[in-house]
């Protein structure tokens, strides 16, 4: 049973209630106890059966109803179900073992290469709507939901960004990559056909190992992105506002997969609901 911040009740009502918490305390409540009273009350819900035109049964509920008392709530607290819990909520990703980052030695313009093994044949990514619940399988989360506080080491800009039609065949590909810094980043998408923001982390027990998902933010919602973490904007279209910074460099990575006489192929991604 939920009970309210506030709520106000007769006393008739508080009366039955404290009467049946006495009797329950005592084994003597003719109804076998407030569970049963509560039950007694959704006997309608509980088992709830509802059948087709053919008679064949469509739709079951559970035989366990929970109370919920008139009141003001937060809607935090209606929502705290013990069988659910945050940290178990995991996004779809692809899993790629073997892979080798090499930072970049040359100036800021160069890149680095992210190498993946020869044997690794599937390019889908898999495509999550961002919430917070899987956004924080990468230390990410919505900044319209969140009441995180962040300190920014460096100072940055807010800007808009038009990603056009043409910038993924004449700019990305053929380069496509992965990045991270020391800096955060802000990204909230003005257009519903946004591209996708794709984020990746190394298992922290094995940096071999890299899990990658591609993220379609909600209209003008906008995702937090902390310092140092693995992620591109290669795949995003339309109008961004996005908060970056130049005081820190950008370890960019070229995705390349190993052949098997030795020379590299340079990739991109495709994606999979």
């Amino acid at each position: 049973m939920i009970k309210a911040e506030k709520a106000m009740h007769t006393q008739s009502e508080l009366a039955l209630l404290a009467a049946c918490l006495k009797a329950d305390r005592e084994g003597t409540c003719a109804l076998g106890g407030i569970s049963q009273f509560i039950n007694k009350r959704w006997e309608n819900f509980n088992n709830f059966k509802r059948h087709g035109k053919t008679g064949k049964l469509v739709m079951v509920g559970s035989d366990q109803v929970k109370d919920v008392l008139p009141g003001e709530y937060s809607l935090v607290d209606l929502i705290a179900w013990s069988d659910i819990q945050p940290q178990d909520i995991r996004p779809r990703f692809v899993k790629i073992s073997d892979v080798r980052w090499t930072k970049s030695t040359e100036p800021k313009s160069s890149s680095g290469s992210l190498l993946l093994p020869s044997n690794f044949t599937d390019l889908r990514l898999p495509i999550e709507i961002a919430t917070n619940d899987n956004l924080a399988y990468y230390g990410c989360c919505l900044a319209n939901e969140s009441q995180m506080k962040v300190s920014l080491l460096h100072r940055h800009a807010i800007q808009d960004f038009t990603y056009h039609e043409n910038y993924y065949t004449e700019f990305v590909k053929g380069r496509a990559g992965l990045e991270k810094h020391e800096f955060a980043h802000l990204d909230c998408p003005f257009q519903e056909d946004s591209g996708f923001f794709i984020l990746g982390k190394f298992l922290e027990q094995n940096e071999n190992e890299l899990h990658l998902t591609a993220f379609k933010i909600p209209l003008k919602h906008t995702i937090y992105v902390p310092p140092l973490t693995i992620h591109s904007n290669d795949y995003l279209q339309g109008t961004w506002r996005t908060m970056l910074s130049d005081a820190a460099d950008i370890d960019h990575v070229i995705i390349e997969r190993e052949r098997y006489n030795g020379t590299r192929d340079q990739i991109s991604f495709d994606f999979m609901n």
